[in-house]
């Protein structure tokens, strides 16, 4: 069959677009969602820099973290570099379709090895279709494969964030209630091996 040859007939609109410039990329019809995808994970790479600078910066990203002010790229620039030279840090970042960068997990290895801090991001377009939830079960999958001595991952969360504490739910990780975690007040959630 000829793949370029004129279409007859009533052509059926497909359910979907996406727009791809760059790094970003915009849907066309939102009253359909993306259809479900497998995710990617990697390592993160200093080429990342812009996209999890891009992330990090997102109005709704802050309001989760405990230091909601934006950050200035050189800055950011800096303390990825640091980041990816760290031993005791594992940055991931998730893909979909056609390498299009949609999320990170960073995890934190504290003390012994033992256990590790965790973080998780989604940029504000691909939230809502379980990004998160697959980056943060198939990171977790990679973390512990790569550390053995690791037994448990934490997160602290801040209280008011109902998405955050559904999606470490639906990841498989525990909900300990209400803790006081380095000066904040948190819902403290974790995922033993």
């Amino acid at each position: 069959r000829n793949l370029f040859a004129p279409v007859k007939g009533r052509v059926k609109k497909p359910d979907y677009h996406i727009i791809f410039f760059g790094d970003e990329a915009w849907e066309t019809n939102k009253s359909k969602p993306l259809p479900e995808k497998d995710i990617t994970i990697r390592l993160a790479i200093l080429d990342d820099a812009e996209f999890l600078h891009r992330l990090r910066n997102e109005e709704s990203t802050r309001q989760s973290f405990w230091e909601t002010e934006p950050i200035e790229f050189e800055s950011h620039l800096e303390w990825l570099r640091a980041a990816l030279a760290n031993p005791n840090r594992a940055l991931y970042v998730f893909e979909i379709v056609g390498g299009l960068r949609v999320g990170q997990v960073r995890y934190d290895i504290g003390g012994d090895g033992s256990q590790a801090e965790v973080s998780v991001s989604v940029g504000e377009k691909f939230r809502g279709r379980g990004y998160g939830v697959s980056g943060l079960k198939e990171t977790a999958r990679a973390f512990f494969a790569a550390l053995p001595v690791a037994t448990r991952v934490l997160a602290h969360i801040k209280p008011d964030n109902q998405i955050s504490i559904r999606a470490f739910a639906k990841a498989g990780y525990q909900d300990r209630g209400e803790v006081l975690w380095e000066g904040y007040q948190c819902r403290e959630m974790v995922l033993t091996r």
